[in-house]
């Protein structure tokens, strides 16, 4: 991944160099707990089936932002190690 972006300060600028990049999503915007739930779940099982594939990290990382970026949330960590997955989302002035 030599085009890789050093500024990942969007979640969109992640998708920078993978089969997601160019993919036009609809802007962000802060969504409900209820929907914030089911997105991270989804994204999260998505995940765990890329991890039992044998998918690498990267890919792994950027399908879940790719997920999280079609439900129009933004605000989001994604965080994804040799074992475990981690997603979490904190719109500004409220609860993560």
């Amino acid at each position: 991944m030599a085009r890789l972006r050093d500024d990942e300060s969007t979640l969109l600028n992640r998708l920078y160099g993978t089969e997601f990049e160019g993919y036009s999503f609809p802007e962000p915007r802060d969504v409900d707990e209820p929907t914030a739930v089911a997105c991270m779940r989804f994204a999260l099982r998505q995940g765990r089936e890329l991890f039992l594939a044998g998918a690498e990290t990267r890919a792994i990382e950027s399908a879940i932002v790719a997920i999280t970026a079609r439900w129009e949330m933004d605000h989001m960590t994604v965080d994804v190690t040799s074992r475990t997955i981690q997603v979490q989302y904190a719109p500004p002035g409220a609860t993560p």
